[in-house]
């Protein structure tokens, strides 16, 4: 067994000699490459230093927000009404608006986004209808 192991050995030395030298030519190799790439970089850096322009360090990575440009959390709206009541009581209080007038209030009161998602729901649970505009395109609500 330990004869076996010893032979095992002594056949791949010389396979690793050989990988040894490959290796070491290679990283002489690489190293002049690594060399001359040096040389070049501080070439141009002669230049820009003769110039009055300064070259950027590297490794600096991108920088970040500056101060005080975020806008911070977004806080939640509080309302006396709910956005649907708002519509209602709207539509009830100017008889026949359309859609535009109806988001021209959402949005005087304060209220995110339009009021387009609280129309819809409106007309699909029957608490308003949508009727034909006779004077212009599109539709203004009325209670149902």
């Amino acid at each position: 067994m330990i004869g076996d192991l010893n032979h095992a050995q002594n056949v791949t030395r010389p396979n690793a000699a050989n990988d040894r030298q490959k290796l070491m030519a290679q990283r002489a190799k690489l190293q002049g490459v690594v060399d001359a790439t040096q040389a070049r970089i501080d070439e141009i850096d002669a230049i820009f230093s003769g110039s009055g322009l300064s070259v950027a360090a590297s490794g600096k990575g991108k920088p970040g927000p500056k101060a005080g440009s975020t806008r911070g959390k977004r806080t939640r709206g509080k309302f006396s009404m709910t956005g649907d009541e708002s519509v209602v009581s709207f539509i009830k209080k100017h008889g026949k608006p359309s859609a535009k007038e109806v988001n021209e209030h959402w949005t005087k009161e304060g209220r995110g986004g339009s009021a387009n998602n609280a129309l819809t729901k409106l007309v699909k649970t029957g608490v308003i209808k949508r009727v034909d505009a006779e004077d212009a395109r599109g539709g203004r609500y009325v209670i149902a």
